[in-house]
């Protein structure tokens, strides 16, 4: 996690106004992260934050792409995303996260924002991903062809004839 530690805001020093935090997401960032969905990416996240007194408002913008594995037929495709959340962080003295609202402790000198971003490219990224969604991407030709012109017919037929226990069963007579 050593290597998240980039991505904290210095919340503590930050005078009251606007700041602005640019940072790039790519495979070392999201292979910090367990059973992460994504092999890598290339996206640019822009925080456009608004320190007031009592609390900080958060814009955050999303684009580039996430490495990915298409779902249709298995290929690796570059997923595009461009998204755009609000995020509130206000302070008290029990830290949790409700919504798009995070609490902070008072103390708290640094706030690290590598979960939120990754939390929210995944949020991002739709459930089905297929190459229709990737500029100049067709899926795997050999995949689609197993996919959808595999006669099942034959199969079923052949596994009926061989298995005993559907004999006994034509057997069976009921009352």
């Amino acid at each position: 996690m050593q290597a998240l530690k980039q991505f904290s805001l210095p919340i503590q020093g930050m005078k009251i106004g606007f700041h602005t935090y640019t940072f790039q997401l790519d495979k070392s960032f999201f292979s910090e992260f367990e059973n992460s969905m994504f092999q890598g990416g290339n996206l640019s996240a822009e925080l456009n934050v608004e320190k007031k007194s009592d609390h900080l408002v958060v814009d955050l913008t999303f684009s580039g792409t996430v490495d990915t594995e298409c779902n249709r037929c298995t290929d690796d495709i570059a997923y595009p995303i461009e998204e755009q959340y609000d995020l509130l962080i206000k302070y008290d003295e029990v830290p949790r996260e409700e919504d798009e609202i995070i609490y902070l402790s008072p103390e708290s000198p640094e706030f690290n924002c590598a979960k939120i971003l990754y939390d929210l490219v995944t949020l991002s990224v739709p459930i089905q991903r297929t190459c229709d969604e990737v500029e100049n991407k067709s899926c795997n030709a050999e995949i689609l062809d197993r996919l959808y012109n595999q006669d099942l017919t034959e199969d079923n037929q052949a596994e009926e004839e061989d298995n005993p226990f559907s004999e006994a069963l034509k057997n069976l007579k009921l009352n």
